[in-house]
């Protein structure tokens, strides 16, 4: 699994990126809206640096209970050439 955990995932409209605390200054805008998280028992993040944090600690790709891997992934356009 672990060379699929690195690996971009990319069709024509749409690229998957693994999630790295370095996109989290390009997500922190769309995800700090507090009303979109009022069916969920998250908070939106309070600044660029918690985000970044909390990204961190997805990298090590593995569960809360290390018992699993597990990647999370950050989703973009590709861009038009």
């Amino acid at each position: 699994m672990k060379e699929l955990d690195d690996k971009l995932i990319s069709t024509a409209r749409l690229i998957l990126w693994p999630l790295k605390a370095s996109h989290a200054a390009g997500m922190f805008y769309g995800l700090n809206d507090a009303n979109g998280y009022d069916f969920t028992p998250d908070i939106c993040p309070l600044d660029v640096a918690a985000l970044a944090e909390r990204y961190k600690r997805l990298e090590s790709r593995r569960s809360a209970s290390f018992s699993r891997s597990v990647t999370q992934r950050t989703k973009r356009l590709p861009e038009k050439v």
